[in-house]
């Protein structure tokens, strides 16, 4: 529990349930115990040996794990202005989720891996009369803070078997699990919001869906639960797919179809490849709200700047790569530049402007070098078999160049 309150403490997010106080009872500080009965020495009372770590919050109005099995339509002028509030609903999630994985001023970033609708409190304060109640995530009792240095897996699988990805019952799974578990839960939450707005009657249809996972017995990868005990996203992924794609898309709904594409992204199987909990959070904001350019440039700047990736990319990486998403979704040139000089690039566009003599964005500007001199692009472009190989190497110190003004080789023969 000492995390959980070292974790609230670091979040500070309108999403975010606000830690009020917290304090220890039930045993007596030491030094100040009651003399023990005579009789007694070496024996402990119950109060002496229990002490216990109390939280408080403010009160909440109940949870989205309830709210889901009420037809809460009825409470909106029509169906679209219903469908709107359930996405503004995901982008509140995305935001808070966002905020526990960006890297904090102490070097530090967070995770929940314990999300699920029961874990999203409702309330109602400060929108009284109101029927669109601002959620909060809660129960960080299995999150944790790690420093930059730090992998930011656990090795401990956390509670709530519907919710767990697919990387914590296959055999590397002892990497530990870090913030793409979270994208992934957040994925089944916002697959369940999707249901209500894709249909009429969306709480009878989530227990349809629900049932239809039970009932299966055909993709189970993890035997350890029993079939019809088994209403998992991740152990009936044939179903969970089939139930995305088979979605009715709502009439003049132009949201409908990119929030479907999302939830693919957030429930990819490869955690590697996993998108981003502050992607989601941008795309949902920019296609919320009609911004002007220089807002979401702002709004991009604000998650990039936390997002870093951790070394300069080279092109070998195993894992999800935001500005190759930007470039295949249309991004504008500026989107893409932004992301360029946060450090995520597409390693082949970066290697074909610095074979052409171009600076990369980061470097340019006024007493900036302008122009590369170096004979490791042609080494790169020469396919001769005497490289035995060594092209991704070369391709790689070329990055480290253009990304430092040093570049310290050693132990290669031959290089000159």
């Amino acid at each position: 529990m000492l995390r959980e309150v070292e974790t609230l403490k670091a979040c500070d997010h309108k999403n975010i349930i606000r830690l009020l106080s917290s304090f220890t009872a039930g045993r007596y500080p030491y030094p100040l115990l009651p003399p023990e009965p005579q009789g007694t020495e070496g024996q402990s009372s119950e109060s002496q040996q229990d002490e216990y770590l109390y939280l408080l919050f403010p009160k909440a109005d109940g949870n989205m794990k309830d709210y889901m099995n009420r037809n809460n339509s009825r409470m909106f002028r029509d169906r679209d202005e219903f469908r709107r509030y359930l996405y503004a609903s995901m982008q509140q999630l995305a935001s808070a989720l966002a905020y526990i994985h960006r890297e904090k001023e102490d070097g530090k970033h967070a995770f929940h891996h314990d999300l699920k609708p029961a874990n999203i409190l409702q309330s109602r304060e400060g929108s009284k009369g109101s029927n669109r109640p601002t959620w909060l995530l809660c129960d960080f009792g299995y999150a944790n803070l790690k420093s930059r240095d730090e992998d930011s897996g656990t090795l401990r699988v956390p509670a709530t078997y519907r919710y767990r990805p697919p990387e914590c019952y296959v055999q590397d799974s002892r990497k530990g699990h870090g913030r793409a578990y979270d994208v992934w839960s957040l994925g089944c939450v916002f697959l369940e919001l999707a249901t209500l707005a894709a249909y009429e009657h969306g709480p009878d249809k989530l227990e349809n869906f629900r049932k239809m996972r039970l009932d299966n017995k055909s993709d189970l990868n993890n035997t350890s639960v029993p079939s019809e005990e088994d209403d998992s996203f991740f152990n009936n992924w044939q179903i969970v797919e089939q139930w995305i794609n088979t979605l009715p898309k709502p009439k003049s709904d132009t949201l409908f179809a990119q929030v479907r594409k999302l939830i693919l992204e957030m429930l990819e199987r490869e955690r590697a490849y996993r998108v981003f909990a502050w992607e989601i959070e941008l795309d949902l904001y920019c296609a919320l709200e009609n911004l002007s350019e220089a807002l979401i440039k702002a709004k991009l700047k604000e998650c990039v700047r936390f997002s870093k990736p951790k070394e300069p990319l080279s092109g070998s990486e195993r894992q999800h790569n935001p500005f190759v998403r930007a470039r295949k979704n249309g991004r504008p040139e500026w989107w893409l530049k932004i992301l360029e000089e946060a450090g995520w690039n597409d390693y082949s566009t970066k290697l074909s402007r610095l074979q052409n003599g171009e600076p990369p964005p980061s470097e340019q500007g006024p007493g900036s070098v302008n122009k590369y001199y170096s004979t490791l692009t042609q080494v790169f472009q020469d396919d001769d078999s005497r490289l035995h190989g060594r092209l991704q190497l070369y391709g790689e110190i070329v990055i480290a160049f253009s990304n430092h003004h040093r570049v310290g080789l050693h132990g290669f023969w031959g290089i000159g």
